[in-house]
């Protein structure tokens, strides 16, 4: 009975020989990843400091016409302005101030006669767009009309 328990008690010591060595693994493990986990937070601040500096010195362009033409990004944005409820003569105005909260600097204004062109250019599209799926359904569907006859 006792060299059974020695011999539990000299398990144990090596069990817990072991557990001390892995302890002292993980705490060398867990020092590697605080002196990381440091220099990241150092070079993340490093990086959001080098990009506040170039945006004050390079402010984002958003250019709004290229070769003459309004860009698609523009009408579009002019457009959407529109449809939530801005007035045509004010979307100038309010990409303006959308610029300097944002701190984009934008090349040009636009016009009011220019916003209404982009949204009566999109409403023809958008006729167009149904004219053709109306006809191209009603010609599947009358294909369709003709094979079941």
């Amino acid at each position: 009975m006792r060299e059974d328990a020695d011999e539990a008690i000299a398990r144990l010591k090596g069990r817990i020989g072991k557990m001390e060595a892995a302890q002292r693994d993980l705490n060398q493990y867990c020092k590697i990843l605080w002196k990381q986990c440091k220099r990241l937070t150092t070079a993340k601040s490093t990086l959001q400091k080098c990009i506040m500096e170039k945006r004050k010195t390079q402010p984002a362009t958003f250019k709004i016409m290229r070769r003459g033409q309004y860009t698609l990004q523009m009408r579009s944005l002019a457009c959407l302005l529109v449809s939530s409820g801005t007035a045509e003569c004010k979307v100038g105005q309010a990409l303006k101030e959308i610029r300097g909260i944002l701190g984009i600097e934008v090349t040009k204004s636009i016009s009011t006669r220019s916003v209404q062109h982009f949204v009566l250019e999109e409403g023809v599209a958008a006729d167009i767009q149904l004219v053709y799926k109306i006809i191209k359904s009603a010609s599947k569907s009358h294909t369709q009309m003709m094979i079941l006859l």
